[in-house]
């Protein structure tokens, strides 16, 4: 019996390197790949911190901390979740779409890269879960905008839901 899943947001944006030093790009759907990441992804199925989730909820305030507005997109995210916030969900398996499953195996840390593209962002995203998630994707996929986002919720043995 499949666990039953609860609605978090849906997929408001989605967003790829396509080449290796090249911009960050929006685009309308990905595909992510089992153990891997997306394939349209410069760093592809390979890429060892696989898909990485960003909440839009929380973008406000790292704009109110850098003093000025920026896209999500200088995070470096690869999927923006309409939703308040991520970090609840650490651990947790997130469902998109209709095939889609992510484990949401570790918080984002931001890295000096970012700092450099974006001065003031690696401060702005320390507070805890700003920086997003990186999931394993468990079950590869389409991955488009507007795509439902639920996170399985999880029963211990003998409880019902």
């Amino acid at each position: 019996m499949t666990n039953p899943a609860t609605h978090i947001g849906d997929v408001q944006a989605l967003a790829l390197r396509p080449a290796k030093g090249e911009p960050i790009v929006l685009v309308k759907q990905v595909t992510a790949e089992q153990d891997g990441g997306l394939l349209e992804e410069a760093r592809g199925a390979k890429k060892k911190r696989g898909v990485t989730l960003l909440a839009a909820g929380q973008w406000p305030a790292v704009c109110d901390a850098l003093g000025r507005d920026v896209p999500w997109t200088a995070r470096r995210a690869n999927i923006l979740i309409g939703c308040d916030a991520l970090l609840q969900h650490l651990g947790k398996t997130l469902c998109i779409g209709d095939d889609v499953r992510l484990e949401a195996t570790l918080e984002t840390v931001p890295c000096g890269h970012i700092e450099s593209l974006t001065p003031g962002l690696f401060e702005a995203l320390k507070p805890k879960g700003r920086g997003g998630l990186c999931c394993r994707v468990v079950t590869g996929g389409v991955i488009r905008v507007g795509d439902v986002v639920r996170v399985e919720d999880t029963v211990a043995a003998g409880e019902t839901v």
